[in-house]
């Protein structure tokens, strides 16, 4: 078996995410409105792929009002949803780890 191959392939696959990622760390910080814009245009770009209303051709057809309207309409919702909810949850969770006592002990005691 290939194990010292997968072992190559899993450690460049390692080094090549961490490094992307703090590339875009520091892009992000340095140019984040471009950085943004530019990423806003990719998943844009990428709606004709994903696109549910093809025709065999791989061309886009309109939507037909049909149960796969309402299923898509409804995914979409939830998926709006859910991550209107885990955005709420994380601003609260931070809200809290600031109002915590604990924080605040320590804030005082650098402050004095």
């Amino acid at each position: 078996v290939h194990l010292l191959e997968t072992e190559i392939l899993f450690q460049q696959a390692h080094i090549g995410l961490a490094l992307f990622a703090r590339l875009l760390g520091w892009l992000l910080h340095h140019h984040h409105s471009a950085v943004i814009a530019t990423l806003i245009g990719v998943m844009l770009g990428s709606l004709r792929a994903v696109w549910p209303w093809q025709t065999d051709a791989s061309t886009n057809a309109a939507p037909t009002f049909d149960g796969t309207f309402i299923v898509v309409i409804s995914l979409m919702v939830a998926g709006f949803i859910l991550v209107m909810l885990l955005e709420r949850f994380g601003i609260a969770k931070e809200h809290n780890d600031i109002e915590s006592k604990e924080f605040q002990r320590e804030l005082k005691t650098q402050q004095d």
